[in-house]
């Protein structure tokens, strides 16, 4: 209580005391001279009333250490405190973090020197420019007034080199591409706000049309989406009257503030038709942008014919690249969703779209989406063709489902082919660690292949300060920064990170480990897959599986596949615990097992119990055929389930799992598999088909 009355503000306190609990528990170390520390001591370190004892921390921390408070500080809320050990690791911490604090202490204040500018052109000597000094050094200019310096700066149109352009158009005569530059910054900086820190009464010589766009996009941030789209409206009029297109053309956020204003007012219908029309007559990242945001706007509306073309007229406006991508991945997914496209127009729809993406990785779950249809609609010849065509094309995982459909096809009778191995094989090597490439292993008595982790492992200044914030345990902060800005970061600092966390916090340490999953060129060691597939409440999940007969590794990939181990994890539809159970079948259970009335779903072993009870009173019912249909039941519900066997065709597990026609439940389906497998086989020994034989897969 005598520590709540010392704070006032609640606020604070909470920010306070977690990282007053990471000092506790990595700052105060016997190197340090005293073994512990009292609470109290650690709550007043940045109130301002305990400097010496920061000081002191901080010149016993080793390299960094008056940075790493510094940020402490910071984080919890002391600015000025944090100023003054910014200062500090200026003037003492080696490079980097000498030169971050240089750069958040001149931002923060830039009078915090008699002579900053000095101190900038020190350390710019000394190490090279960078984006921070720079950004510090407008801060430093625009405080000190001196407009002129400031026009003399490098603009490349960042929000925070407003300063710069605002002194370029006072001090014209500096450049006389001002009015152009202007344009440009109007066009295309992210964050509207900081259009009104150019000055009205400088913008003569700006285009008429630039202008009208300012207004709309000051409007538009100020929360007034009514009269930012009138303006928007005459900008765009105006545009498609005296449209030029340009060599630095790039996508500009300005059509998706109109969609979203358009999205909120619900006016979709006549903007969609306006951009549409828009996306005609412009050109290039004008037009792309334009017709982009049309097909977003007619789908929403479910005219799934109008989008698709508006976002084909996207995709060809754009050279090869993310923007294309995006717009053809738009135009795919449209296809799939109009029930009137024809069959030709799909398979040439994809057709085109796989000679013309640029990252096929971008594109798996569309190209699942075009196996799946073939399968339940038995389109074999179909699905073979395009197989043949274009699988090369396709991303691993996408060529490994379509030929592993291929491959079980065979085996069932269903395609008239003398062996089935060359598909299971490509479907074995163009992904083994997808489930469709784990199945064809089981199916082939193959083995995963796990080799040492391999992966870029170059170190920037990023990596330093991470791992400075792991020694100073600010796990949260590292993890906030990786998760923000992943590809700043090297393969060793986030795994090291995901280590960290993955006793405390499995559900993030594992969305970490996926973040290197996805790297180009990326390939997992044995020591990253324990990671992503950590075992957890494992005693638990023993006893539970035991009980009612169901298998471990399955259950241990449903809980990992549900929660990712968080036993207090609650979906957005408000399912709960390890097993995600919803509140009226947890209630249901409570009954069924005799439970009290209270019992808590966030009790691990409790969950775990219902969980493993209701698994296998689903593979007890006579209308689930194997783990494939129990799982589809545990996922989308058995009343799915029965629908979906008596309209589909009468396949086996593997091929109807394949053939339903949600997404979630297919994904679901081919996660859990995954994970158990994999558990399986990390954990106890045990080969693909040892696995999936005992689960009775067929």
């Amino acid at each position: 209580m005598r520590l709540l009355q010392n704070f006032g503000r609640a606020k604070q306190i909470v920010r306070v005391s977690s990282i007053c609990i990471s000092l506790l528990l990595f700052v105060w170390q016997p190197i340090h001279g005293r073994d512990a520390a009292s609470a109290e001591d650690l709550f007043h370190l940045f109130s301002g009333g305990a400097r010496p004892q920061a000081y002191s921390l901080a010149r016993s921390g080793g390299e960094g250490a008056w940075y790493a408070l510094a940020e402490m500080a910071n984080d919890s809320g002391y600015l000025r405190m944090a100023q003054r050990l910014w200062k500090k690791s200026y003037r003492k911490d080696p490079h980097p973090f000498s030169e971050i604090s240089l750069s958040k202490l001149l931002i923060s204040k830039p009078k915090a020197f008699l002579r900053p500018l000095a101190e900038l052109r020190i350390m710019e000597k000394r190490y090279g420019p960078s984006n921070l000094l720079k950004q510090a050094r407008i801060a430093v200019l625009a405080a000190l007034g001196r407009q002129r310096a400031l026009s003399q700066e490098f603009f490349s149109g960042e929000p925070w080199e407003a300063p710069v352009l605002a002194a370029k158009m006072s001090e014209a005569d500096s450049d006389i591409g001002i009015a152009g530059m202007i344009e440009r910054f109007v066009l295309h900086v992210e964050d509207p706000a900081v259009l009104i820190r150019l000055p009205a009464d400088l913008l003569g010589e700006v285009a008429q049309k630039s202008l009208v766009l300012r207004s709309a996009r000051m409007k538009y941030a100020a929360g007034d989406d009514s009269a930012a789209l009138e303006e928007f409206g005459r900008w765009l009029d105006m545009l498609v009257e005296n449209h030029t297109v340009c060599e630095w053309e790039a996508p500009s956020p300005v059509f998706a503030e109109i969609a979203a204003a358009v999205s909120r007012l619900g006016q979709q219908e006549i903007w969609a038709k306006r951009l549409q029309e828009a996306g005609a007559t412009l050109s290039g990242a004008m037009r792309y942008a334009s017709s982009y945001q049309a097909g977003r706007l007619f789908r929403a509306q479910k005219l799934y014919q109008e989008a698709a073309a508006a976002f084909t007229t996207a995709a060809r406006a754009m050279p090869q690249g993310l923007d294309a991508d995006r717009a053809i991945w738009y135009s795919l997914k449209t296809a799939g969703e109009n029930f009137a496209v024809s069959v030709t127009d799909e398979i040439d729809a994809y057709a085109w779209a796989a000679a013309n993406w640029a990252d096929a990785g971008r594109f798996v779950d569309v190209t699942g989406e075009f196996v799946n249809r073939r399968v339940a609609r038995g389109q074999w010849p179909l699905l073979e063709s395009h197989y043949r065509n274009y699988g090369q094309y396709w991303a691993g995982v996408s060529r490994s489902q379509a030929a592993l459909a291929l491959g079980i096809a065979v085996q069932d009778g269903w395609i008239k082919e003398p062996a089935s191995a060359k598909y299971l094989e490509a479907a074995y090597e163009s992904a083994p660690l997808s489930w469709w490439g784990m199945r064809a292993a089981g199916i082939l008595g193959k083995t995963i292949p796990i080799q040492p982790a391999v992966g870029q492992e170059e170190f920037s200044s990023s990596d330093q300060e991470a791992n400075l914030f792991l020694k100073w345990g600010m796990i949260d902060r590292v993890v906030s920064d990786v998760l923000a800005s992943p590809g700043l970061y090297a393969d060793q600092t986030i795994r090291e990170v995901a280590r960290k966390i993955s006793s405390s916090k499995p559900r993030v340490s594992i969305r970490m480990m996926r973040v290197l999953m996805r790297r180009e060129g990326y390939s997992p060691g044995r020591e990253d897959l324990l990671l992503l597939y950590p075992l957890h409440y494992n005693d638990d999940v023993g006893i539970a599986a035991a009980e009612y007969d169901i298998p471990q590794e399955l259950f241990h990939g449903l809980i990992r596949s549900e929660s990712a181990w968080d036993p207090e994890a609650i979906s957005r539809s408000g399912a709960m615990g390890l097993a995600q159970f919803m509140p009226a079948t947890w209630e249901e259970w409570e009954q069924r097992l005799d439970y009290p009335d209270d019992a808590n779903p966030m009790d691990p072993a409790t969950n775990l119990i219902f969980g493993a009870a209701y698994l296998s009173w689903l593979d007890e019912r006579e209308w689930t055929r194997g783990w494939v249909d129990v799982l589809i039941s545990y996922n989308a519900g058995g009343g799915r389930l029965r629908g979906w066997r008596q309209q589909l065709r009468n396949y086996g597990g593997d091929l109807f799992g394949m053939s339903i026609p949600l997404e979630e439940p297919r994904t679901y389906i081919a996660k859990v598999f995954s994970s158990a497998t994999l558990y399986g086989y990390l954990y106890s020994g045990l080969s693909p088909k040892e696995l999936h034989e005992s689960w009775s897969l067929k």
